[in-house]
């Protein structure tokens, strides 16, 4: 077995990233993404949501924009500018969609979950 040291670690990756076509912003982009999405908290918040259904009737929603509150009161109108991954998802024999997102929230980029549980039609700030 090979043991990769840390130095090993950063040149393969390296190499790895001088294969594409890739900027050191765009690398700088990728860890700081993964970076967020590792120190989400668990929130569990009710929101107000508005959403749209495609018309190829997949009947999944797509949230567009939300609302919330947070812990100090200040309330917070969210308009979603990307949604990277959407998970149909099983909780307490409930289905649910999440959905994995990004967008500006008072001068900063944010990652974030939002649940949409399909029974309650029920939308939760779920992680941030």
């Amino acid at each position: 077995m090979i043991s990769w040291g840390m130095g090993k670690n950063l040149r393969s990756l390296q190499c790895f990233f001088d294969s594409f076509p890739l900027k050191s912003e765009h690398l700088f982009a990728i860890i700081v993404s993964c970076r967020g999405y590792s120190d989400m908290k668990l929130k569990e918040v009710p929101i107000d949501v508005i959403a749209r259904f495609r018309v190829n009737g997949s009947g999944i929603p797509s949230p567009y924009k939300f609302r919330y509150k947070d812990e100090h009161g200040n309330t917070y109108n969210v308009k979603i500018d990307h949604i990277y991954h959407v998970k149909d998802h099983r909780f307490a024999g409930k289905r649910s969609f999440i959905y994995r997102c990004v967008s500006r929230i008072a001068d900063e980029e944010m990652m974030y979950e939002l649940r949409y549980f399909v029974d309650e039609c029920q939308w939760q700030l779920y992680k941030m």
